[in-house]
């Protein structure tokens, strides 16, 4: 049975921004009759997952059935933003992993959320508009990974793997431009077997893996704060602001700005979730 088979209709489009809500977030526990997507945007969220806790951030998906909660156990310094979708279902039955992962480029990601939007926004009832987001959502979240990359290997992995230390690192240290050899001194591995490590988790070289670890952390501070463009830009290791546009330009589709407009203009109607 496929997605379309299965499901009946799509009765929202929604995003939710966490670090809009002045109060805890409560789980909602999805009752019969409804399947409901989280589709990360931003931020980052914990998720126990097979007894271990996962530190998943943007593209993640989170496919819920009925009976499953929907996410909420979120840090404060970076709190999620997602877009929801919710589908009617004929029956409980599970045919998505619960977390998978949004597998074309960021640009893809952000035309896909525009345009189910402005549909919805327009014609929420338009059957081609269910057939799409359903069948776009459940290709991305049944497509093998095939970039091979270990997206929770901080989540699990033991404090002396070196790798994890320097990723560690990575990732508390977004603003430092560590070369080849400093990253080789602070993981005690040595040049050879870091590019390989890299290559094996991330799918590129050090330097690319740290750039695009600067750009998710400009992502958060425009999504989430009223920080002016240009300090992002240095908090993020960027001395220069027009390299820090043209890289985020490249990484993410759209200008720093465009990306913090889009992401003000983020709402969530329905309260119950």
């Amino acid at each position: 049975m496929d997605i379309l088979s299965h499901a009946t209709g799509l009765e929202l489009v929604g995003f939710f921004n966490a670090g809009l809500n002045t109060l805890p977030i409560i789980p909602y526990t999805l009752p019969p009759g409804m399947e409901l997507v989280e589709l990360l945007t931003g931020g980052k969220v914990f998720f126990e997952q097979d007894g271990r806790r996962l530190t998943l951030g943007r593209g993640t998906i989170f496919w819920h059935i009925p009976g499953d909660s929907t996410i909420w156990d979120t840090p404060p310094e970076a709190p999620y933003k997602c877009a929801v979708f919710r589908f009617f279902v004929r029956e409980k039955r599970r045919l998505m992993p619960r977390v998978s992962f949004w597998r074309g480029s960021d640009s893809s990601l952000e035309e896909f959320l525009k345009f189910s939007r402005s549909w919805f926004d327009n014609t929420p009832e338009d059957p081609r508009l269910f057939a799409w987001c359903a069948a776009t959502l459940s290709a991305h979240a049944s497509a093998p990974d095939c970039f091979g990359v270990r997206r929770d290997l901080l989540s699990h992995a033991s404090p002396e793997d070196p790798f994890a230390r320097l990723i560690a690192y990575i990732e508390k240290n977004p603003a430092a431009s560590p070369d080849v050899d400093t990253l080789c001194r602070i993981s005690g591995l040595s040049r050879n077997r870091l590019f390989k490590e890299f290559r094996l988790h991330f799918n590129m070289t050090p330097h690319a893996c740290m750039t695009a670890k600067r750009v998710e952390k400009a992502k958060n501070l425009l999504g989430n704060t009223t920080m002016p463009i240009k300090e992002i830009a240095g908090a993020c290791g960027f001395d220069n602001i027009e390299v820090f546009y043209r890289t985020f330009r490249k990484a993410a589709g759209v200008t720093p700005g465009e990306y913090r407009n889009a992401c003000a203009s983020y709402f969530f109607p329905d309260k119950n979730i």
